[in-house]
């Protein structure tokens, strides 16, 4: 007889869902903790953003395709550091 052990264990689901409810508690947009950033007795201030450049390359070179067929469709753009 053999005896597998179990791939989700009682403790190992518990944990997965909790972290599912608590990532049904973050803003899609800033991902802010829901409970705290839509308390209207909190202020927040923002400060200055950060530019990441390699996402500036891929949005440079999607805006090169948007007469493209679909160009929703282009899902893959690689991208390397220039040497």
């Amino acid at each position: 007889m053999t005896t597998r052990e179990v791939e989700w264990d009682d403790d190992e689901q518990a944990k997965v869902i909790a972290f599912l409810d608590y990532e049904d508690q973050l803003c899609p947009h800033c991902s802010g903790f829901l409970p705290d950033t839509t308390d209207p007795e909190k202020s927040w201030q923002a400060d200055a953003p950060s530019r990441c450049y390699r996402c500036d390359v891929v949005l440079q070179k999607q805006a090169d395709y948007t007469e493209q067929r679909r160009p929703e469709a282009l899902v893959s753009w690689p991208v390397k550091e220039k040497d």
